[in-house]
C-alpha cells in the first residue's frame, strides 16, 4: 500500500470485490487510542469524488473520533489504491465495497483479516460518507437491507451519516459543468500533460469545494492539504492503469507520477467523471418499507455548500424519502461549511459526529 504504511496502530489492506467488478478495494483500518465499550461500532469512512482515505485525517487523527472507535478509511474503485485498469465502475460498486468491508473486518464472510493490536473488536459499523461517499454509503445500506430480507442474515450497518450529498440523480447544471472540467482536462493528458490534467482536475475540484474562491473560514488551508490529497489519489490509480499492476510501495511519488501515460489517464478521466455523473437517484429505493434501510440516518450538511445548495433543499427531500418510509433520519447543518466541510469545519462535524454515535 503505497499511500499509508501500515503502523502499530494501523494496518493497511485491501479486499477484493465479488462478481464481473472484482476491484481490490484499498483501506486503512486504525485501533483506537481509548478503551471501547461492547457496543461501539467500526466507523467505515468513504472519501468523496476524486479522494482517497486520506481525506478523512482530521477524523481519524481525532480524539473525538479516532481516539475512541475503530476506524476504517477505504479507497473506492478508480481511486488511490483501488484501481480498476481502464475499467468502468459506478457507485454501486462503492455501496459493495462498504458491504464487503463490513462483512469481512467484523467476520460475517469467514476471511480472515489482519488487525492492529487491541483488545475488543466491534460487531457492527456505522457507516460515514461525503458527498460520492455519501451516495455510496446509503446504498450500502441498502444493499445491506436487502441481504438481511433476503438472506435473513442480522444487519451489519447500524447507522449512515450522510455528509453533502443527495438520493437523487446528478442535476443537470452539475453535470454541465462537471463534464467541461472531465473534457478539458482529458484533452490536456491526450496532449501528453497527463499530471498537468491531474493538477488541473486538483485545483477545480479543491478550490470549488471548500470554498476558496468565497474566502470561507479554513478555506486556503484546506484547499492546500485538499488539493494535495487529490492530486496523490488521482496519480496512484491512473499510474496504476499505465503500468498495469498494483504500484509497488516502495516507488517514491515522483516515479509514480512519472509513470503516467496520456491516454491511459485521459480514459480513466472520463471512466470517473462517468461513474460519479450517470448514477441513477435512489429516491423510490430509501421510501419504500420493503426496501429501505434498517438503520438510522443523520444528513449533515453545510450552508455554503455550492455543490448541492440549500436553496435546492436537498438534505429535506432526502429527510422526507427516509421518514416516509419509516426510517429514524434527521439532519443537522453546519453553518459556513462548503461541500468538502468535514475538512474545514473539521471541530463541529467532529461533534456532530461524536453525539450521534452515542445515540446508535
Amino acid at each position: 500500500m503505497p499511500l499509508v504504511a501500515s503502523t502499530e496502530r494501523s494496518q493497511v489492506g485491501h479486499v477484493k470485490l465479488d462478481g464481473p467488478n472484482d476491484w481490490q478495494i484499498g483501506y486503512v483500518l486504525q485501533a483506537p487510542t481509548e478503551p471501547t465499550q461492547d457496543d461501539d461500532p467500526l466507523l467505515i469512512f468513504a472519501h468523496p469524488f476524486t479522494n482517497n482515505s486520506e481525506y478523512w485525517q482530521p477524523q481519524l487523527q481525532s480524539d473525538l473520533i479516532g481516539g475512541r472507535y475503530w476506524c476504517l478509511a477505504f479507497d473506492a474503485a478508480g481511486h488511490g489504491t483501488s484501481p480498476t485498469y481502464g475499467r468502468q465502475w459506478d457507485i454501486q460498486d462503492t455501496a459493495r465495497a462498504i458491504v464487503k468491508i463490513a462483512s469481512t473486518v467484523l467476520g460475517e464472510s469467514g476471511d480472515t483479516l489482519d488487525r492492529p493490536q487491541s483488545d475488543g473488536f466491534p460487531s457492527r459499523a456505522v457507516c460515514i460518507g461525503c458527498s460520492m461517499g455519501g451516495f455510496g454509503s446509503l446504498r450500502g445500506a441498502l444493499l445491506d437491507a436487502q441481504r438481511v430480507r433476503s438472506q435473513h442474515k442480522r444487519p451489519l450497518i447500524a447507522g449512515v451519516l450522510s455528509f453533502g450529498s443527495s438520493a437523487e440523480p446528478e442535476h443537470k447544471d452539475f453535470v454541465e459543468e462537471y463534464y467541461k472540467t472531465a473534457n478539458a482536462a482529458a484533452d490536456r493528458a491526450r496532449s501528453g500533460n497527463p499530471l498537468e490534467a491531474i493538477k488541473m482536475i486538483a485545483d477545480g475540484i479543491a478550490s470549488d469545494q471548500y470554498g476558496k474562491e468565497a474566502g470561507l473560514r479554513n478555506a486556503q488551508k484546506s484547499y492546500d492539504w485538499g488539493r494535495a490529497v487529490i492530486e496523490r489519489s488521482l496519480s496512484y490509480s491512473f499510474a496504476a492503469n499505465s503500468l498495469g499492476k498494483p504500484i509497488d510501495a516502495s516507488m517514491s511519488f515522483d516515479k509514480v507520477q512519472a509513470s503516467l501515460e496520456p491516454q491511459s489517464t485521459a480514459d480513466q478521466i472520463m471512466i470517473n467523471f462517468n461513474a460519479l455523473l450517470k448514477r441513477d437517484g435512489i429516491e423510490a429505493s430509501i421510501s419504500s418499507k420493503d426496501s429501505t434501510v434498517l438503520c438510522p440516518v443523520l444528513i449533515v450538511h453545510g450552508t455554503e455548500d455550492v455543490a448541492y445548495p440549500i436553496d435546492r433543499k436537498f438534505p429535506e427531500t432526502k429527510l422526507k424519502h427516509l421518514q416516509s418510509a419509516g426510517v429514524k433520519a434527521e439532519i443537522k447543518m453546519i453553518e459556513g461549511a462548503p461541500h468538502f466541510g468535514t475538512v474545514s469545519f473539521a471541530d463541529e462535524f467532529n461533534r456532530i459526529l461524536a453525539d450521534w454515535l452515542k445515540t446508535i
